[in-house]
């Protein structure tokens, strides 16, 4: 269970690693907050603190002195963002992708106004068709003042 194996590393930590226990116990903080298995029972963590005080409260006060720190998680977000940033701009830059891209635009622009100026061109013709079949059968007498000779 999680639970032995927390007990047995705290062992281990104690037995073989004294020098080394406050990055052992920082894992084990980090082990205890993040991993689902470790979350998933509430009574767990008085467990752990019954345990480790069997066992000279090895990484009790270590675990209290670790701070949450949001900073880290801010800061590898904004990494992750410049460097994909970066590695776009690269790739537009100095790589074929430009040329793809650019091709592919123009593409879909061209068909966009060759489908506009269909349209437009069946609606002139209806348009056309409407007029010419009103005026088929109408006369107009439209008369014109003579010229005179002066």
């Amino acid at each position: 269970t999680t639970c032995q194996e927390i007990g047995r590393y705290l062992i281990e930590i104690n037995n073989r690693y004294k020098y080394h226990s406050l990055k052992l116990c920082k894992y084990l903080h980090y082990k205890i907050n993040s991993d689902e298995n470790y979350n998933k029972n509430p009574n767990w963590l008085e467990g752990y603190k019954t345990f480790s005080s069997r066992t000279n409260d090895i990484c009790n006060e270590e675990i209290k002195n670790i701070p949450l720190d949001n900073v880290f998680t801010a800061s590898i977000t904004t990494a992750a963002v410049l460097l994909t940033s970066l590695n776009l701009f690269i790739l537009y830059r100095f790589t074929p992708v430009k040329t793809l891209l650019h091709s592919r635009l123009q593409r879909k622009k061209i068909n966009e106004i060759n489908k506009i100026e269909k349209e437009k061109t069946e609606c002139l013709e209806n348009i056309l068709e409407e007029v010419n079949e009103n005026c088929e059968g109408s006369f107009h007498n439209i008369g014109y003042p003579s010229q005179r000779d002066t």
